[in-house]
């Protein structure tokens, strides 16, 4: 469900390095940041925070909610055929078994090589119902993600607050300091970025998982950039608001709609699952007013952590993140078998 823009919630956020922590600075052109740099990174004299490294640490974060969610439900009893996610970087290693986290990418790769009876013919809903849910949200090669992440700038008006360190390179022979090796390294402190996290035809599951994802970073538990492990790299919320908007006339009543409820007068393939697409996919939120602008509704919401979009919409991520199962079709043993009538061809070729 990319070719349709049916809702959007844009969450405006200003970051701020708060008293005592520090973000270490790469140099770097902003057009071709690349992953690996740290964050932030400095371009035409000025710092910013990378949308693309956000999104990762973010899709990471997210994802450790997932595992923790299924640890508890496996403790209480319950059994899955699979993983709560997969792993990007989990790639299929010739004649070598295949891992229970194999990446979505790599699942469809497989069905695709061994040219699975009708994959070619997979709609756009099934390929994103047959992922794991972060790969739903975040989206893979296959299948476009709904959440992006805007560069986050230096906040108007707030001035940048430099420090430089020494640091000395440790001998790894003697355990001790390095003669002659001493370097500096520039940090930043005190200062606050702002940007915007974008979530396009979101159900709810989808708004409670960033809801966690807010509290986590507000908690400390998400850190960005290198050297962690020394104490650098947290920040802190200092404003957060939410704009709600969704396309069409329908008669919103103070009710939070996710893509199931918007799609309900509408003609939709039920073989999607994945995109919840159950008429329920709504609730009544207090304090929440929609008003007409043109040919959508929009409405803003207080979204610092522990506000009531976050907590009305936490169960439905946590419902729908230990319910989740592979489908048949993602499954190892289904994938192993397709694999190896893959090498018979390859071999009478």
């Amino acid at each position: 469900m990319r070719k349709q823009w049916l809702s959007e919630c844009r969450l405006s956020l200003t970051l701020a390095i708060p008293k005592g922590a520090r973000l270490l600075v790469a140099e770097g052109k902003k057009k071709d940041a690349q992953d690996n740099l740290t964050v932030p990174v400095r371009s035409a004299g000025h710092s910013y925070l990378p949308g693309s490294s956000l999104k990762g640490v973010l899709r990471s974060r997210a994802e450790y909610i997932a595992h923790v969610l299924r640890s508890h439900a496996e403790k209480n009893g319950r059994r899955f055929n699979g993983p709560a996610t997969c792993d990007i970087f989990d790639l299929a290693e010739r004649n070598a078994p295949l891992s229970e986290r194999l990446a979505c990418s790599e699942r469809f790769d497989l069905r695709a090589q061994a040219s699975e009876e009708n994959f070619g013919e997979l709609s756009t809903f099934d390929r994103h119902a047959q992922s794991c849910p972060a790969c739903q949200l975040f989206g893979h090669t296959y299948a476009a993600g709904r959440f992006k992440v805007t560069d986050f700038e230096l906040e108007p008006g707030t001035n940048e607050h430099q420090v430089r360190q020494t640091h000395v390179v440790i001998d790894r022979l003697t355990g001790g300091a390095a003669p002659g090796r001493l370097f500096d390294m520039e940090y930043l402190t005190r200062t606050n970025y702002s940007g915007e996290i974008v979530l396009e035809n979101f159900s709810l599951w989808h708004l409670g998982w960033l809801g966690m994802l807010v509290r986590d970073l507000q908690e400390g538990w998400i850190c960005l950039g290198h050297k962690q492990t020394t104490g650098t790299g947290r920040l802190k919320i200092v404003s957060a608001r939410a704009r709600l908007r969704c396309l069409g006339q329908q008669n919103l009543n103070g009710e939070l709609l996710g893509l199931g409820a918007l799609l309900a007068k509408q003609t939709a393939p039920t073989a999607g699952q994945g995109y919840d697409l159950s008429p329920s996919d709504r609730m009544a939120l207090p304090g929440l007013h929609w008003e007409w602008v043109g040919l959508y509704a929009q409405a803003e919401l207080d979204a610092m952590p522990g506000a009531e979009l976050w907590n009305s919409t936490r169960s439905r991520a946590q419902s729908f993140l230990m319910q989740f199962e592979f489908a048949p079709e993602m499954q190892l043993d289904r994938l192993d078998s397709l694999r190896s009538h893959l090498s018979r061809v390859r071999r009478d070729q």
